[in-house]
């Protein structure tokens, strides 16, 4: 977290006070650069929906609030899955 605060503190002292500053600018000053992926045209291609997109790029890095995740994190809910009362609420239970 602190690299990305000197990144942004970095940027925003470059950009004369009188200019706009558009986020996209900033963004892409502060934004890591790294190599793509050979997968990224399955979440991030012309025609995407972008909530579906976020969805299923949070879906592969396993970052959908699920209830075994919740309750990882500590939350007090019931790690079950709400559909079949079963088994753990997991993201391979739910989508596979």
């Amino acid at each position: 977290m602190l690299k990305l605060n000197e990144l942004a503190a970095g940027s925003v002292q470059r950009i004369p006070i009188s200019s706009k500053i558009a986020s996209s600018r900033l963004w892409e000053d502060i934004r890591d650069k790294g190599s793509k992926v050979c997968w990224h045209r399955l979440f991030w291609f012309s025609l995407h929906i972008p909530k579906h997109s976020i969805v299923a790029w949070m879906a592969d890095l396993n970052w959908l609030p699920t209830r075994d995740c919740l309750s990882s994190l500590g939350l007090n809910v019931d790690g079950r899955c709400l559909l079949c009362s079963r088994i753990a609420e997991t993201r391979n239970h739910i989508f596979f």
